[in-house]
């Protein structure tokens, strides 16, 4: 992050907060990088599902599994979430 970048205050809630303190911990982080980091990969997303909502034409794609389209949404965010942890897998430096 730059000095050039926008600076705005963010009012989160306590638990909000603290959950994104823990994650940033985590994953090496600041509070800003984290929720940096968390924006872009949702704008991502919007890349792969560019309508409204966000996943509709994918969680059709589920319709033969018999679920839901709440549960394809789920199983959606499922897949990404554990590609972004297999990708932060890879990023990590092997401690040989």
């Amino acid at each position: 992050m730059s000095t050039e970048d926008a600076h705005f205050r963010l009012r989160l809630p306590p638990e909000m907060h603290a959950r994104i303190r823990d994650e940033a911990k985590a994953n090496g982080r600041s509070i800003n990088a984290e929720i940096v980091y968390r924006l872009q990969e949702t704008l991502k997303m919007e890349d792969y599902f560019p309508d409204k909502d966000g996943q509709e034409d994918t969680a059709e794609d589920f319709g033969g599994l018999g679920v839901s389209e709440d549960e394809a949404k789920e199983m959606v965010l499922a897949i990404f979430k554990t590609l972004d942890r297999y990708k932060k897998k890879r990023e990590r430096p092997s401690k040989d």
